[in-house]
């Protein structure tokens, strides 16, 4: 089995983090049939809101600390 980290730290509303959901999905119901299955983790600046778009998937969800002036 393969982890495979989306990471939605920037923005706000579901506009990007509906779209990384749904690659998740994709990649899952593409790997049920056979071969490798993947096991999607989600990294979310708010991990209840996260929680939130995810719904009833079971797909684990991390915090995301918040960093300032990283340059």
């Amino acid at each position: 089995m393969k982890t495979v980290l989306f990471v939605w730290e920037l923005g706000s509303g579901f506009g990007d983090g509906a779209l990384l959901v749904a690659l998740a999905d994709a990649m899952v119901a593409e790997t049920a049939g056979g071969g490798d299955a993947i096991r999607p983790v989600f990294a979310f600046r708010d991990p209840i809101f996260g929680r939130q778009l995810l719904q009833d998937r079971k797909y684990p969800v991390l915090p995301v600390p918040h960093l300032q002036h990283l340059i």
